[in-house]
């Protein structure tokens, strides 16, 4: 029946302003809107109808002057939710290797520039220091904080999102050695 045809496209809280199905909207448009979203349009709806806008912190330190692999993966989804959802929320991108202009406005908290992955084993010792003791006082304000990788804070006091890309380090321990003890003794406590 065509009723069970109409389905919203579901979405986590604080995004069903981007795209909520309207009552005559069959499937195949919700599918047509969520593609122009996601090939960079934007869908307007009626302010009134939106939810207060959130302040979100996102945790990009893993970002490289020179990106590769998760680098890639980082800037084109920061720029993706920046024009998502800079017109509605506060959102602020903790990173050093910003281009300012990728990110539709939205601010970007410098970080130190030896963060970077480049800088090997002590840069993520520092960004792992880092994220434990700084970005939970500067982000304490936040609604939610988004790490773009397994990197999460683990006395934040807000709601954490976390990406975990992989689980290379949990089937191969004697490859990933500091990550296996990562992933076994703190991930799960975020």
């Amino acid at each position: 029946d065509s009723e069970s045809m109409r389905r919203p496209i579901l979405t986590c809280r604080g995004m069903e302003k981007f795209y909520e199905s309207e009552p005559d909207d069959t499937w195949k448009e919700c599918i047509a809107q969520a593609f122009l979203v996601q090939r960079g349009g934007t869908i307007v709806r009626d302010p009134a109808r939106c939810r207060a806008a959130m302040n979100i912190a996102i945790n990009a330190s893993l970002l490289d002057r020179v990106p590769t692999g998760l680098g890639v993966y980082t800037e084109h989804l920061l720029s993706a939710l920046a024009r998502l959802l800079v017109h509605h929320h506060d959102i602020r991108i903790f990173t050093s290797a910003a281009r300012r202009d990728a990110f539709s406005g939205c601010p970007v908290v410098p970080i130190p520039q030896f963060f970077q992955p480049r800088f090997g084993v002590k840069a993520a010792a520092s960004r792992f220091i880092w994220t434990q003791t700084v970005l939970p006082w500067h982000t304490r304000d936040c609604d939610v904080l988004y790490s773009t990788t397994h990197h999460g804070a683990l006395w934040h006091p807000r709601r954490q999102i976390i990406t975990i890309h992989d689980l290379l380090p949990v089937h191969f321990p004697a490859q990933y050695r500091l990550q296996h003890i990562y992933f076994t003794t703190v991930l799960p406590k975020l």
